[in-house]
C-alpha cells in the first residue's frame, strides 16, 4: 500500500463512528490509573491504535477491520475478565526462581508444559523497590533454553511469544509460552533460565538450570478440520487446531504453486475464525515453514489465546481474498471446541 493509500485509509479510520461499549471501556481504563501515568499511557495508546490500524489495513482485512481493532487480544476479556495466568496456572508448579541482574529483581513461576507448549510467567522489579522509570525494564528478557532435551533426529527449533503483560508503577510482569508440539519432548524437560539485560553496550547474562514435567492434568485436543480450497495459484488446505490449557494453535498449508508463492509477495488470502454468536476471535502471530520438497508446501501456524475459547462451543473457520474482501466459495469449516478444563 503506498503511503497515499494509507493516509486515506487511516483518515477514514479517524473518521468512523466510534464504538461505544469501547470507547467507554477505554476511558474508564485510561482514567483508573494514577494521574503521573495517564499521558504517557494515553500517548502509548495512541501509538499502538495507529499501529493496529496500519496493521488490519495491510492484512487486507479492512471488512472486519472495526472488529479486529475492538477485539485485538480479546482487549476486554484479557483486561477485565481472566488473566492468561489464571487460567494455566493450576496445571503448573508455583515454585518461585528468583535472579538478580543488574538493578532488578526478575522472579520466574508457574512453568507449566503439557506436551504441546510451555508456558511461564516472569516479573521485573527495582532492587530498591522504587517506581520503574523510562524503559530500562524493558531491556530485561527471560528466555528459556531446552536444546538438551530435544532429541538428536529433531531439526526444528521452537518459537513463542509473549501475552498477558502488565506494567505498574513498581513491577512488570508478563507469560510466555513457546509451540514446542513438533519437538518429540521427552516428559521430564532440563534446561536453563537465560535472563538477558539489553540496556548495557556490554549485553548480560544470568543461566539458571531447571527442571520440570509435563502436566498430568493439562489435556491436549486436536480437532481435524481437513479442508482443501482450490485457489487460481494452488490450494489451501485447512488442517487442525489443536486446544491445550495453555493456548491453541490453528495450523494450514498453501500446496502445490501457492506453495512455492515468491516470499517477498504478501499472501492475499487470510483467515478468521468466529464463534457461535458470530463474533470474530483473535489469532495471534504468524509462524511460516517452507519445505523443497515435490510437493512444495508453506506450513502457516497461527496461536489463539485460551481466552478466545474456553467456554465456547463452536468455531466458525472461514478464508478470505483480501483483493476482493470477500470470503472464498465453499471455505467455511465449523468445529466442535472441545471442554478445556
Amino acid at each position: 500500500m503506498d503511503e497515499k493509500k494509507l493516509e486515506e485509509a487511516l483518515n477514514n479510520e479517524r473518521n468512523s463512528e466510534i464504538d461505544e461499549d469501547f470507547h467507554s471501556f477505554f476511558e474508564d481504563t485510561v482514567n483508573s490509573l494514577p494521574d503521573k501515568k495517564k499521558f504517557k499511557k494515553r500517548k502509548f495508546a495512541k501509538i499502538a491504535v495507529a499501529g493496529l490500524v496500519a496493521i488490519v489495513i495491510s492484512s487486507g482485512a479492512t471488512t472486519y477491520g472495526s472488529e479486529i481493532l475492538k477485539n485485538i487480544f480479546g482487549v476486554k476479556e484479557v483486561l477485565n475478565d481472566k488473566n492468561t495466568a489464571d487460567l494455566y496456572t493450576k496445571y503448573t508448579k508455583d515454585d518461585a526462581i528468583n535472579i538478580e541482574i543488574g538493578e532488578y529483581n526478575v522472579t520466574v513461576n508457574n512453568i507449566g508444559y503439557d506436551g504441546s507448549f510451555i508456558v511461564y510467567a516472569y516479573s521485573v522489579e527495582r532492587k530498591d523497590g522504587g517506581e520503574l522509570e523510562g524503559n530500562g525494564f524493558m531491556g530485561i528478557t527471560v528466555g528459556l533454553d531446552i536444546k538438551q532435551s530435544i532429541p538428536k533426529e529433531i531439526k526444528g527449533g521452537y518459537s513463542g511469544s509473549d501475552v498477558d503483560t502488565k506494567i505498574e508503577d513498581n513491577r512488570f510482569s508478563t507469560v510466555v509460552w513457546n509451540d514446542v508440539g513438533k519437538l518429540k519432548l521427552p516428559d521430564i524437560i532440563k534446561g536453563e533460565l537465560v535472563v538477558t539485560n539489553h540496556n548495557s553496550s556490554i549485553k548480560k547474562e544470568e543461566k539458571v538450570k531447571i527442571e520440570f514435567a509435563k502436566s498430568k492434568d493439562a489435556i491436549v485436543n486436536t480437532v481435524i478440520l481437513d479442508k482443501e480450497i482450490k485457489v487460481d495459484e494452488g490450494s489451501i488446505y485447512l488442517d487442525k487446531i489443536v486446544f491445550s490449557p495453555f493456548a491453541a494453535t490453528f495450523h494450514s498449508e498453501n500446496r502445490g504453486e501457492f506453495g512455492n508463492h515468491n516470499r517477498e509477495e504478501k499472501d492475499p488470502y487470510y483467515y478468521a475464525i468466529f464463534d457461535e454468536t458470530g463474533k470474530q476471535i483473535w489469532m495471534g502471530n504468524t509462524s511460516k515453514d517452507w519445505s523443497y520438497d515435490p510437493d512444495t508446501v508453506t506450513k502457516i501456524t497461527k496461536t489463539i489465546l485460551p481466552q478466545e475459547y474456553i467456554g465456547h462451543s463452536k468455531f466458525i473457520v472461514k478464508v478470505y481474498d483480501s483483493r476482493t474482501s470477500k470470503e472464498i466459495e465453499n471455505s467455511a469449516v465449523t468445529i466442535e471446541v472441545p471442554e478445556v478444563k
